[in-house]
């Protein structure tokens, strides 16, 4: 799927603003049904498609009991590079805006460039030569420009320690299929009931997730489960290499939604799927934001 139905979907969420998870999934399938290019099916490429708007900016979901989402302000976030000024557009937009964003690129001799991505609406980025300019198109079109944004994210977040002490302290549900998480597959083994210490997933109306450490059963992200769960053991899931600037991670292991975020915020750009290895790829990270962020994903 390329951007154009992903495009579409961003400019009518934008226009509903917020809305309950059934209108977002009922609009998330209309754009995926009739895809022939993949055997994927509709649920895993709306849950592809909505992880994706929510890692770029464009909307957020509140995982909660009444699972609701909101579209982000628009906002025009400086990507850092080292030989011009390159601003990309995140959050609400349509029809509007971007005919503004255009004109307003055209009078500062700024040039805007468009990227299909897939799975994900297209990237809209305004490049100049001087970051003032940049300030000017923000000011003309009324929309805040937004600097060092994943930075800012990754020092407010947490270690994972911190963020699976914080988990509820809740018993395992019974009654539901269970598996745990074996850390030598990196996988999910089915089991009777939780018997020993580790991460633990139960199949209920939404599956649910429990850390049982020492004793002690708390309900957590699967994400922040499997990745404190590699930390204990000192496994690292990610990988960074400094001659390519590249982070990676194993895509069956996608890190906690915020700390990919602020990767993904790095360039505004959906990872590469990298087929030989099963990684993603995060590009343009510098070395100083990659060290910071392995380490807050591990012990």
């Amino acid at each position: 799927m390329n951007s154009t139905s992903c495009d579409l979907l961003l400019e009518y969420l934008s226009a509903s603003k917020a809305g309950s998870w059934e209108v977002l999934k009922r609009a998330l399938h209309a754009v995926t049904v009739g895809e022939s290019e993949t055997r994927s099916p509709l649920t895993l490429l709306s849950s592809i498609i909505s992880r994706n708007m929510s890692l770029l900016g464009h909307i957020e979901v509140a995982f909660g009991h009444d699972l609701r989402w909101r579209v982000c302000p628009s906002s025009l976030v400086v990507i850092n590079t080292t030989v011009s000024t390159v601003a990309v557009l995140t959050g609400a937009r349509g029809p509007k805006l971007l005919a503004g964003l255009k004109q307003s690129a055209s009078k500062h001799d700024a040039k805007v460039r468009v990227k299909i991505q897939k799975y994900a609406p297209s990237r809209v980025a305004v490049e100049t030569n001087n970051r003032d300019e940049i300030q000017a198109i923000a000011n003309e079109i009324e929309i805040p420009l937004i600097e060092n944004s994943s930075e800012r994210i990754l020092n407010m977040l947490p270690d994972i320690s911190s963020l699976i002490l914080s988990g509820e302290i809740k018993p395992c549900p019974s009654g539901y299929e269970t598996s745990y998480f074996d850390p030598t597959l990196l996988s999910w083994v089915p089991v009777l009931r939780p018997q020993t210490d580790g991460l633990f997933r139960f199949d209920c109306y939404r599956p649910e997730y429990r850390f049982v450490d020492s004793g002690v059963t708390r309900r957590v992200e699967r994400a922040v489960g499997v990745y404190y769960l590699l930390a204990l053991l000192h496994h690292e899931a990610g990988s960074y290499h400094s001659d390519t600037e590249e982070l990676s991670f194993p895509a069956k292991m996608r890190p906690p939604i915020l700390y990919e975020r602020a990767a993904v915020l790095a360039t505004c750009a959906v990872p590469e799927f990298n087929a030989g290895n099963g990684a993603l790829v995060y590009g343009h990270i510098d070395s100083q934001f990659a060290s910071l962020l392995l380490t807050k994903l591990s012990l």
